[in-house]
């Protein structure tokens, strides 16, 4: 049976007011977050972290790195983290290379809607349960047929 995981959300947007707006989300939901204002920190962050991260939101358009290119190389660090790409400008090119290139899991519009985004923040934090649980019942099943080989 599967255990209740304890989820904690990678935020990264350059706006602090943004972070703490998708904090205040998170602290509603109940769900344990971390707020960085750069890609290139929230690599770090990942890289050092004690525990993967169940999902990544982050912004489109920040100095440095962009929010798709942030999520690709986050995608190499943490395959299984899902990750969601949020934005305010219809910036169609970034959004399609992102889900092609399988980096984005979703993509959200601001400004959002309250109820919205917590149903899909809900919904993400789920698939992120079910994707745990395959792997444990994966390496489970790996396991017995080990044994049941020997």
């Amino acid at each position: 049976m599967a255990e209740k995981l304890d989820h904690i959300v990678l935020i990264v947007d350059d706006e602090e007011q943004v972070g703490r707006a998708v904090g205040r989300i998170m602290k509603q939901l109940k769900v344990k977050y971390v707020y960085m204002d750069s890609g290139q920190a929230a690599l770090e962050r990942i890289k050092t972290a004690a525990a993967p991260f169940s999902l990544i939101i982050s912004d489109q358009r920040m100095p440095g790195m962009t929010g798709s290119e942030f999520l690709e190389k986050a995608k190499e660090t943490a395959p299984d983290t899902l990750r969601f790409l949020l934005t305010g400008y219809a910036d169609v090119d970034a959004v399609t290379a992102a889900v092609n290139k399988g980096s984005i899991h979703r993509y959200i519009a601001k400004p959002w809607n309250n109820k919205e985004f917590i149903e899909t923040i809900k919904a993400g934090l789920e698939q992120y349960e079910l994707i745990v649980e395959n792997d444990r019942l994966f390496k489970l099943a790996k396991a017995q047929n080990t044994k049941l080989y020997t």
